[in-house]
């Protein structure tokens, strides 16, 4: 997948994979991706088109603490 809906990005591994932990309990599929610049990034969706992701994003930020989520093109 080209894009990804991000909740979270971390310079530090342990907070991201905190943050992974409390929303695979919510029930969403978080992954924690790792830039070129070592910034870990807490993706929560994943669409093969932009127009996909921007529909997932609209979605996801309806959900409550999830207002400030932003799409990332890879």
């Amino acid at each position: 997948h080209q894009y990804f809906v991000i909740a979270g990005s971390f310079s530090n591994l342990g907070n991201a994979s905190d943050l992974q932990d409390q929303l695979k309990q919510r029930g969403f599929e978080a992954e924690v991706l790792i830039t070129e610049n070592r910034m870990y990034r807490v993706s929560v969706a994943s669409y093969a088109t932009k127009a996909e992701g921007q529909q997932g994003l609209a979605a996801i930020k309806k959900q409550q603490g999830m207002e400030s989520c932003w799409l990332l093109s890879n």
